[in-house]
């Protein structure tokens, strides 16, 4: 500690009417809320955009795995049929009256 920081500390407690070991505490305790405060706000700023990449990957991965697609007949690139879409019920249906007993599972 330099022999101005004491001088500063000296004159705080003079100005305060505390003791050195009081104003230290007094400080450490602030630190360690100021130190609560941005845990806090680093957890939730994780915790909110941790549930949003969560929610985005899980959401490309079901569209990867369960995606119906056709491919255009002009271009021949695929086309993501969206979840209750007309054609979507359509293929829902289909598939439900056409192929309901030949994937009926075992009792």
């Amino acid at each position: 500690m330099t022999k101005e920081e004491k001088e500063k500390i000296i004159q705080m407690t003079v100005q305060s009417n505390d003791s050195v070991s009081n104003l230290v505490r007094m400080a450490l305790l602030g630190l360690a809320k100021d130190f609560d405060g941005t845990y806090q706000r680093g957890y939730n700023h994780g915790e909110k955009n941790g549930k949003k990449i969560s929610h985005e990957d899980g959401v490309a991965e079901g569209k990867k795995q369960w995606a119906i697609w056709v491919f255009c007949r002009l271009c021949k690139k695929p086309i993501y049929i969206e979840p209750n879409e007309k054609i979507h019920n359509k293929i829902l249906q289909r598939m439900t009256d056409e192929y309901h007993s030949e994937r009926c599972p075992p009792e």
